[in-house]
């Protein structure tokens, strides 16, 4: 897997730790390599529990946010879960 940064990695592990990804779980891995993205990491941890994401919460929180972000979350939330949309 390739990392954005050393910060990218440590968040992605942090996140697979927190979410109790099994390595075998590749969407929900691939989820949380985008939510642990510098670009978004620092908004998105809270919104990771043991063995899901809230999305629905963070579809809430991300208002605000840049279009660039919104479009990581939607691609994510896509990758978790085919019914999510990912209107990007």
């Amino acid at each position: 897997m390739n990392f954005l940064s050393e910060y990218h990695k440590q968040a992605f592990e942090e996140f697979s730790f927190l979410a109790q990804a099994k390595p075998r779980e590749k969407e929900y891995r691939a989820a949380l390599y985008l939510l642990s993205s510098p670009l978004l990491a620092r908004r998105t941890k809270k919104y990771i529990k043991p063995r899901g994401i809230r999305f629905g919460d963070l579809k809430e929180a991300a208002k605000p946010w840049s279009s660039s972000e919104r479009a990581l979350l939607s691609l994510a939330g896509n990758l978790f879960n085919g019914s999510w949309p990912a209107d990007v």
